[in-house]
């Protein structure tokens, strides 16, 4: 292999701006160990794939052999759920009728409460 894979994450974790600290931190290492990783060109695929999800860094787009990468490490855009109308309306009048509901009991007990 041609390619220098500590030079890589450098890159990556340069250009997300990512505190080197705060990688060790959530790799549970040492700074040293991130510095000695950046000077590693035989960085073992696991570690690329962590350090990925950490900064938020797709690798896939610098190495192809990372093309079958487990599922959990494959970074998915967020979306918006599809929310129908006739959902956002029922849940509308139910609140609704509770709201009601809570307001004739607090009616209720404030009169029996001060009725006393």
């Amino acid at each position: 292999m041609n390619v220098h894979l500590g030079e890589i994450i450098h890159r990556a974790v340069k250009e997300k701006k990512f505190p080197i600290t705060l990688l060790a931190e959530r790799l549970h290492k040492s700074r040293q160990y991130i510095y000695n990783l950046f000077q590693n060109p035989d960085v073992p695929i696991d570690i690329i794939l962590k350090i990925g999800k950490i900064i938020q860094y797709d690798f896939a787009q610098d190495l192809k052999e990372l093309a079958s990468v487990p599922e959990e490490f494959i970074l998915k855009k967020l979306t918006e759920p599809e929310i129908k109308l006739e959902s956002v309306m029922y849940w509308k009048s139910k609140y609704f009728e509770l709201l009601e509901e809570h307001k004739l009991l607090l009616k209720k007990e404030f009169k029996s409460y001060f009725q006393q």
